[in-house]
């Protein structure tokens, strides 16, 4: 087996790896990368629209105050309720960890492929066989990271709002 061939053969059956699938593969690089694209818009949405309610009742609720006790009550309970739900399904952190994991992923990517060229033009047999494997193993290594990043940090900061029950 001549040496082109050996690595034509190491990234034919990378390319066959489950990471390195295409965006259909459930689990492969590329099928996060999908999963954060689409779900990192609906969590801008949800945080901003939370931060906009917010600001939008504490302006209001002087001017509702002067009507009566209940409005009062009310707006407080809708801010209250905002900052809830925005606490609890922690939105700004997964538009951001989303957001990030994705352009990171799709580095990594585009960094591996980049790397597979410089291996396929090495001169030197051996040498453009250990740059792929080092180029494999760096991506599902920072492939691993990131998504681990992501969800470590997604979990660290979502909690169960405390709440203050009347009279304690």
């Amino acid at each position: 087996m001549n040496a082109t061939s050996k690595l034509d053969d190491y990234l034919a059956a990378v390319d066959r790896l489950k990471p390195l699938g295409d965006a259909t593969c459930k689990g492969s690089i590329r099928w996060y990368i999908a999963w954060y694209r689409k779900r990192y818009p609906l969590r801008r949405v949800g945080f901003r629209a939370a931060g906009v309610l917010m600001l939008a009742l504490a302006f209001l609720a002087p001017f509702l105050a002067k009507y009566s006790k209940s409005w009062e009550e009310l707006v407080a309970g809708l801010i209250t309720l905002a900052a809830g739900l925005s606490l609890f399904f922690s939105w700004k952190t997964a538009w951001q960890g989303y957001y990030l994991a994705q352009l990171n992923l799709a580095h990594a990517l585009e960094m591996h492929e980049l790397k597979l060229l410089e291996a396929r033009s090495e001169t030197d047999p051996d040498k453009a066989l250990q740059l792929a494997r080092q180029a494999t193993e760096e991506l599902l290594r920072d492939a691993n990271r990131i998504i681990d990043e992501e969800t470590r940090g997604f979990f660290a900061k979502t909690s169960l709002p405390k709440l203050k029950l009347p009279g304690k």
